[in-house]
């Protein structure tokens, strides 16, 4: 039976304590509060000569500052102490035994911890709101705004959480947000990953409290809506984790739900982006960003069916050695979700992404049949996509069946990331030695060694020869499977 969701009030009242009750809690929010006003005011006299909304406009956006670290790292810390401090006592493995819900846990670890991290939030948006009001500025914004950063900040403690949940100690959030901070320069580059790692919503935050945008763009609530999905997204899988940390939470259909998600968000970050550059922010489209955007796009997405193919992979191998099944998604077969991964992938990117790939490829002209051409350049990514699906499954199996490797998936990505990423690395160096410039024709058969550089040479019109790299990716999935299964 599928546990309920409730409202974990004992398990807030507890982490409330842990805090240190009221008077901790109350004592550190005023003096905050103090502070930060007394710091106002010495703004105010150290630049009694500028205008009064010149003063108040730098008030606000140092208050942005503020808001956004403590919600963004303040939050993190506070919801990886809690974890941290629950497995090194043990005290994680006694919530298991309360008659408390996997989703009540994960919904204690959330908010929680957070208790006095919201308080100084809304202090921050009581005096930003005045300082608003005193400078002349539209107040909405401000409120729009910040309803902005809670919802993407709600986001990624979930992801938090959720990466808390393992039979090991808690991954540090500085990882997680480390990765993200280095991920951020490639927003403009792949709009749709901004959103999934909620950094575009700060970005469009920030935008409307310095007024570079309208507060009532449609893509605002998009872009919430779609933070929204992700945080229940992460908060069921921690759940699921919590209940089951022996098992990958990420399994057949949890992967295809992610994959499903990031495949709208990334077709539809290359939209709002479009949309948003064009409408509000038309700086952003002095180069025209869109056949790089759709290629990043189309790449990032093979490690994302990549994630759900193994994730199916690793829980079949575990109940197969004798774990006890969640359900019958356990079970299925991971041939198939390598294969409807792959199908997934360029079914939702032909369609619901039309209206850019189109522009990417050659214009139309006599000697061009365009259904043709579609036609073969999706048979070309399709097929790209499947066959790094099944190696990546059947590297997998050979690491954990035959060589028994400790972190097979691991090993597995390491060593699929250098097979795969040396080919074309090489034929570009070498290309531009032969060639000296950029050109298509200066490429060779290596390019085709590996899934990225077959979709590059395919919507690059590189026209490198595919037959044998083809062929070396087929003998490649040939020998792994071989070993994997003579290994069983």
């Amino acid at each position: 039976m599928a546990e309920q969701v409730r409202i974990p009030y004992p398990m807030w009242r507890v982490q409330y304590q842990l805090l240190g009750g009221d008077r901790k809690v109350w004592l550190t929010s005023i003096v905050y509060a103090v502070v930060v006003i007394f710091g106002a005011l010495m703004v105010r006299r150290l630049a009694r000569q500028e205008p009064l909304s010149t003063i108040c406009s730098f008030i606000v956006n140092g208050l942005t500052a503020i808001q956004c670290a403590i919600l963004v790292f303040g939050g993190a810390n506070a919801i990886h102490r809690a974890m941290l401090r629950d497995y090194e006592t043990k005290m994680i493995e006694s919530h298991r035994l309360t008659p408390m819900s996997n989703y009540a846990v994960a919904l204690g670890y959330l908010i929680g911890p957070n208790l006095q991290v919201l308080m100084l939030f809304l202090f921050n948006l009581v005096i930003g709101a005045v300082v608003t009001a005193i400078g002349g500025f539209p107040i909405g914004a401000w409120f729009i705004a910040n309803a902005i950063f809670l919802i993407a900040t709600l986001t990624a403690w979930s992801a938090v959480v959720f990466s808390g949940m393992r039979p090991a100690k808690p991954i540090p959030p500085s990882w997680i947000l480390g990765g993200i901070a280095g991920l951020t320069m490639l927003v403009v580059v792949i709009p749709g990953l901004g959103l999934m790692l909620c950094v575009y919503p700060f970005f469009l935050g920030i935008w409307i409290i310095a007024g570079k945008m309208p507060a009532n763009q449609p893509a605002l609530l998009i872009v919430s809506f779609i933070n929204l999905v992700f945080m229940v997204f992460w908060l069921h899988c921690a759940a699921v984790k919590y209940r089951r940390p022996d098992l990958p939470a990420l399994n057949a259909v949890r992967g295809l739900i992610l994959l499903f998600l990031w495949l709208l968000v990334g077709s539809g970050g290359l939209a709002i982006y479009d949309y948003v550059a064009r409408s509000s922010m038309p700086f952003l489209m002095q180069n025209d960003m869109r056949n790089v955007q759709w290629l990043a796009t189309l790449l990032l997405s093979i490690p994302v069916a990549l994630i759900t193919t193994l994730g199916t992979a690793e829980c079949r191998l575990l109940v197969s050695q004798g774990r006890a099944p969640r359900g019958w998604s356990d079970r299925v077969s991971d041939v198939a979700i390598a294969v409807l991964a792959a199908v997934l992938t360029c079914l939702i990117l032909a369609t619901v992404a039309v209206s850019v790939w189109r522009d990417v490829l050659p214009p139309p002209s006599e000697d061009i049949d365009l259904m043709r051409l579609y036609i073969t350049t999706w048979l070309h990514t399709l097929a790209a996509i499947l066959l790094a699906t099944l190696t990546a499954r059947s590297v997998f199996l050979l690491f954990s069946r035959r060589l028994k490797l400790k972190n097979p998936l691991i090993s597995a990505w390491s060593i699929l990331l250098l097979l795969w990423s040396a080919p074309p690395v090489i034929d570009a160096i070498r290309a531009q030695v032969v060639a000296g410039a950029y050109d298509p024709l200066a490429y060779s058969w290596l390019m085709g060694c590996s899934p990225g550089g077959t979709i590059a040479s395919v919507w690059l019109s590189l026209g490198a020869n595919l037959v044998p790299g083809y062929a070396l990716q087929v003998a490649i999935l040939l020998a792994a499977h071989w070993l994997a299964r003579s290994g069983k």
